[in-house]
């Protein structure tokens, strides 16, 4: 497993989600002069990272982020005009199993002529 951890920046925002891992999340705690890797039980009220074919466990439901499927638009003179993801995942408990997949959210954005 692997921890990223992004700089504060004034270019872009980022945010250090904590990775899940079956019953727990992983985070760094950055200061000056120290690292410290930060281990919690997970639970539903704070924001989590799954990886790709990664279970996290909250009692007793498991979800696993199964797919993503990336498509992008391109117009003919190749800038791409689109970009957006598919996600599937699984939830289970001690009786079923249910896949769904999260469609992506597309909005409309008015182009600046100038």
């Amino acid at each position: 497993m692997v921890l990223w951890y992004y700089e504060a920046s004034v270019d872009a925002i980022k945010t250090n989600f904590p990775k899940a891992y079956l019953n727990y999340s992983f985070s760094l705690k950055v200061d000056k002069q120290d690292v410290q890797l930060v281990v919690k039980t997970l639970d539903f009220e704070n924001s989590m990272f799954i990886d790709l074919r990664q279970t996290a466990v909250i009692g007793n439901l498991k979800m696993t982020y199964e797919a993503c499927v990336s498509e992008s638009s391109i117009a003919i003179n190749g800038q791409e005009e689109a970009s957006f993801n598919t996600y599937t995942l699984s939830l289970a408990d001690e009786d079923s199993q249910k896949t769904f997949s999260l469609p992506p959210f597309l909005y409309r954005t008015e182009k600046q002529h100038g």
